[in-house]
């Protein structure tokens, strides 16, 4: 991805605007006057987590899977199973093909294979194991959309739509992964992941601040009332600067989110 984005700027001066990956899933609306809202439909497409309705609208989630089969040399047959179980998937059938080669196949949410599945696959297996999947509709499921606040501002790029069981786990490891890749600033920055439409926190981090040292022109000994009037004018002031001060987001930042290295 890194030289992708590279050469559309150098080849074409564009700049990529880079989001998290998401898939089409579909949602069954309750009551006539949301049906009306989305005219007439009772079940609609969501191709971006920002056009997920509200839960009180919803009847049903519909989250899409596909039929996946991968073929493993026997050595890797346990490594294969437990990579797929990690992904709310179990294998419905393996079969020997060889005495050798061995293949499985299984139903998974396609959400949980478009970033990095095939690369862990490989690296777990080195390099023997194939995979190929196909579409095999859609299925109920029990989906929410997380947000993404930075000092209490949303950016839309982080949001996704996720299945409730992982909901803490992803957003934990989304926030770890921006706290690492922001840079520092001269104040605090806050990262919390939010239910959609609630207050509800399942996830928060920080990127603490450059601090200066304002002892360091000062000479002989300070007496703890200056010391504390010292360390509260800078607190004030970083808290002013929190209130107008842009964050800075790298692109490193996008690209390091969509690697979910999942421990296999």
């Amino acid at each position: 991805m890194e030289i992708f984005m590279q050469r559309l700027e150098q080849e074409f001066g564009a700049t990529p605007v880079v989001t998290l990956p998401s898939v089409p899933y579909r949602v069954r609306l309750k009551h006539e006057k949301h049906i009306k809202e989305h005219g007439g439909q009772e079940v609609i497409d969501v191709r971006s987590p920002l056009q997920l309705p509200h839960h009180l609208h919803v009847a049903e989630y519909l989250e899409p899977f596909v039929q996946a089969t991968i073929i493993t040399p026997l050595n890797y047959i346990d490594t294969v199973l437990t990579l797929v179980s990690g992904r709310r998937s179990r294998a419905e059938q393996v079969t020997p093909i060889t005495d050798t080669r061995y293949m499985v196949t299984c139903k998974m949410p396609l959400a949980e294979i478009i970033t990095d599945f095939n690369d862990n696959l490989k690296k777990s297996t080195s390099g023997l194991a194939s995979f190929d999947y196909e579409d095999s509709g859609f299925e109920r499921a029990d989906l929410m959309r997380i947000d993404v606040l930075l000092n209490k501002v949303m950016i839309e790029e982080f949001s996704f739509i996720c299945e409730r069981e992982s909901m803490r786990e992803k957003s934990r490891h989304l926030v770890e992964r921006l706290a690492e890749n922001i840079p520092r600033q001269q104040f605090e920055v806050k990262i919390q992941a939010v239910v959609h439409d609630t207050t509800t926190v399942v996830a928060k981090g920080r990127v603490n601040p450059y601090r200066k040292d304002v002892f360091r022109k000062l000479h002989g000994s300070i007496g703890n009332e200056r010391r504390s009037k010292l360390l509260k004018a800078q607190s004030e002031g970083k808290k002013k600067m929190r209130m107008v001060g842009n964050i800075e987001i790298p692109k490193k930042a996008f690209v390091e989110v969509f690697r979910t290295n999942k421990k296999t």
